[in-house]
């Protein structure tokens, strides 16, 4: 695997001390979005093309100009080749900016869409058929919008509402990542963990639905597919590392320790298709150990068309080993090998990115290796805050290739 490593959108540049830093690559450029909410637009070799810029720039004066410390969201939609960001504005408003071509240094399509519920950050994803969003407020409100009128500046309808899980949920998108488009009447996913407090003893995963019902108002519906205890994907117990000051993960050469804010799913979940099965994976940190550290988790849901009925397939883990590793996001490539990326740290290695791969052929159990994105320069010096969210993508330009 060929990787580049290139400066990005940095605190300074947006004034926190935490910038959330969230990216999305396509076949040309790679943008990325901070707290700010900014945003920065590189070639796919990591020359800026354009910002940073506040994201709250793109709009006039009102509920999504007021903003500037929302958690944005990007996506490229692979379907219609544009881009996707969102961010919470004021009023309970979620602001969604849809590039008008293909080139994200353009115009913008501009939508303010009413959930009727705040939120301090908003997950985005892709469907054929729709925009996904998803608001962890502290349940799950789940929603699906009209992509076909996004994309031309039309006004769009939407449909969801509060999902189907009780208790605490952190809900995401699970967004179609390339490939096969999802068979017709396929449903708009949702994945979501809720928590081991409210829900059996060691949580439970959950996948849901959005029937969208020809987008009348009324025929839209949201229903449970699919749910699991959280110890039957290894993810059975709460990661306790915070709040800031408190945390778990060691870092060489000082006292302060990185603190990290999972279980909840902190990266989408991304949707494949291969011939009649649909795949879809997704991380999350689970603690390991005594006294507990992070490790990373990845698992994979399948299910062959026209049955429409969810089951667990292959779930693996970070290399084992005395490092944290926390934070991750997981990605399907054509050849349906999964790509698991992560931050990691410990008292000797300095806080870094670090990736590994599984073959289709051995698609289960702990990683044997691990390689560096970014190996790190030094400890983080503030109050133990790292980045809460992550993002992996599978895109390879002029194919979509096996990972390696």
């Amino acid at each position: 695997m060929v990787v580049t490593s290139f400066e990005g959108i940095s605190r300074t540049t947006v004034a926190t001390v935490t910038p959330d830093i969230l990216g999305e690559i396509g076949p040309d450029y790679f943008v990325q979005v901070s707290a700010g909410p900014a945003f920065a637009v590189f070639d796919r070799a990591g020359a800026l093309l354009g910002g940073p810029a506040l994201m709250r720039d793109l709009w006039p004066p009102g509920s999504c100009h007021a903003v500037d410390g929302s958690h944005p969201s990007v996506v490229w939609d692979p379907e219609t080749d544009r881009w996707f960001m969102s961010y919470a504005g004021d009023g309970n408003v979620v602001c969604i900016a849809v590039s008008a071509t293909s080139d994200p240094r353009g115009t913008y399509h501009l939508y303010n869409f009413y959930a009727g519920v705040s939120a301090e950050s908003v997950d985005l994803g892709i469907w054929p058929e729709a925009v996904l969003i998803s608001i962890p407020h502290p349940q799950s409100w789940i929603f699906a919008l009209e992509k076909a009128k996004m994309v031309n500046g039309e006004s769009a309808r939407a449909v969801g509402g509060y999902g189907p899980e009780s208790g605490t949920g952190y809900p995401i998108p699970v967004s179609f990542s390339g490939g096969p488009l999802p068979f017709a009447g396929a449903h708009p996913l949702f994945l979501s963990r809720v928590s081991p407090r409210v829900d059996l003893s060691s949580g439970r995963f959950v996948l849901s639905r959005i029937k969208i019902g020809g987008w009348l108002p009324g025929h839209g519906s949201i229903g449970e597919v699919w749910s699991a205890p959280g110890s039957e994907v290894g993810a059975g117990a709460d990661l306790t590392c915070g709040p800031p000051g408190v945390g778990c993960i060691a870092q060489p050469g000082t006292p302060i320790q990185l603190w990290a804010s999972d279980p909840p799913i902190r990266a989408i979940a991304r949707y494949r298709r291969f011939d009649a099965v649909e795949r879809i994976v997704a991380a999350v940190s689970v603690p390991t150990g005594a006294p507990a550290m992070p490790r990373v988790i990845w698992f994979e849901l399948n299910s062959e068309w026209p049955q429409q009925t969810w089951s667990l397939g292959g779930h693996g883990s970070s290399i084992a080993g005395p490092e944290s590793r926390w934070l991750g996001a997981a990605a399907l490539n054509s050849a349906a090998e999964i790509g698991l990326a992560y931050s990691a740290s410990s008292a000797v290695i300095t806080p870094s990115l670090q990736y590994a791969l599984w073959p289709r052929t051995a698609i289960s159990g702990a990683a044997s290796s691990e390689s560096a994105f970014w190996p790190g320069v030094g400890a983080h010096s503030a109050d133990g805050a790292w980045n809460d969210r992550a993002a992996l993508s599978a895109v390879i330009r002029p194919t979509d290739a096996p990972f390696g």
